[in-house]
């Protein structure tokens, strides 16, 4: 019994990735003859293998499909392109179909261009080199786009560091937390729900600084406008963000964090249950946890709090915090934690990521950043700034490294 042979892949350097699926030999070996010089060709003769090779290469540019193989037809397998590798430009090969399925198929976007079996070489070639183009546009665009997204929410961030130190420390915790909820949880969409939890804060910078001086100290009574500021910030964030490119998914978590799983919260009109955004729910629960847990890690007693309230979280998220952040019998945490080293710095040492355990201060007394904070790169600048104009307390207490 002859071995399987791989598939064929005809590797050029610094060419366009296309995959033709065809189980054809014939048509195989024409098209090898026909563009092999001019791209990195992979052959496929079957969807299901189409589908693996684009898992295994994820820059494949151009596939070019028949719409009838052995496994699958092909515009099932161009619309699975569609839905799980949107940036491969698609070309349907056929002999058969009908106009109105053509149409469809391209009113629909799931190809590119549609030819006739047999198809010149002349006008094969030429569609896949207008996929080609077509690919490296949209790439390029979406590159440039992704670097848009990164270098807005690194301003934002500075902005929330600076602005609101305490909140954006909180959302810190909240962000790190993510990630290990995935091993109990699916999440599709963790960059998102990631991105959101680090600029939850984002709309309390529209609100007075005294209003949050009062609120954070809690010396003195709110006055019914101040808290209406407070209780729809998280509408004032959705608004900032709204408008910035690819952040309108991120906007509307943050809009919906504090939206209880059971109809309470903000906004009082709101969602209710499973209708309220998955990451939403995320936040809602992180949010709360990290309220009740100054430290980087969740405490037995914050999740003990959470669970007194659990008809407010949605029940599957709070499951997997207490799985992840299980504690067995002594009350001691299964995780292992990474301790870090306590020591004392001057304020021109300070690095980004070190953990406060003393309030920084002016030698006269006013504070300028809580215990509990991560120092960002902003607000070791903004330190140094001060300290020409004030001194500052010196030394400071700080836990570097360690979770």
């Amino acid at each position: 019994m002859s071995e399987e042979k791989p598939p064929l892949v005809t590797e050029t350097s610094d060419v366009a990735r296309v995959l033709f699926v065809d189980n054809e030999p014939n048509a195989l070996s024409e098209i090898k003859g026909q563009l092999g010089p001019e791209y990195n060709l992979i052959i496929a003769k079957e969807g299901a293998e189409a589908i693996a090779l684009a898992e295994t290469h994820n820059d494949i540019a151009v596939i070019v499909c028949q719409m009838h193989l052995a496994d699958m037809n092909g515009a099932s397998l161009l619309a699975e392109y569609e839905k799980r590798f949107p940036d491969t430009v698609r070309i349907m090969l056929t002999g058969s179909s009908t106009q109105d399925e053509l149409v469809s198929l391209i009113n629909d976007g799931k190809v590119f261009r549609c030819l006739s079996k047999p198809c010149p070489e002349d006008d094969l070639r030429r569609a896949v080199q207008d996929a080609v183009q077509h690919y490296e546009v949209t790439t390029t665009d979406k590159t440039l786009l992704n670097d848009t997204l990164t270098g807005s929410v690194r301003m934002l961030v500075e902005i929330l560091s600076l602005s609101v130190p305490e909140s954006f420390s909180r959302a810190s915790r909240m962000r790190q937390w993510v990630k290990p909820l995935e091993k109990f949880l699916d999440l599709p969409n963790r960059s998102e729900i990631e991105i959101a939890a680090t600029l939850s804060p984002i709309g309390l910078v529209a609100i007075p600084h005294e209003v949050l001086e009062k609120e954070l100290s809690g010396e003195g009574a709110l006055s019914y406008t101040e808290q209406e500021m407070l209780y729809r910030a998280p509408e004032s964030g959705r608004n900032m963000l709204a408008h910035l490119p690819k952040l309108k998914n991120v906007s509307e978590l943050v809009y919906l964090q504090d939206r209880g799983f059971n109809g309470g919260g903000f906004p009082m009109d709101g969602p209710v249950g499973e209708d309220i955004p998955f990451g939403a729910r995320v936040l809602k629960v992180l949010k709360d946890l990290a309220a009740y847990c100054p430290d980087n890690e969740p405490t037995i007693e914050a999740i003990g709090k959470l669970e007194i309230r659990q008809n407010i979280y949605d029940p599957n998220i709070l499951k997997a915090v207490g799985r992840v952040w299980g504690f067995d019998d002594s009350g001691t945490s299964k995780r292992k934690k990474r301790e870090g080293k306590r020591i004392s710095v001057i304020v021109h040492t300070l690095m980004p990521g070190d953990l406060l355990l003393s309030p920084i201060t002016f030698e006269h007394g006013k504070l300028l950043l809580s215990p509990g904070i991560r120092v960002s790169e902003a607000q070791i600048e903004r330190l140094k700034n001060l300290q020409t104009l004030e001194p500052i307390t010196e030394p400071i207490q700080i836990k570097r490294g360690g979770d």
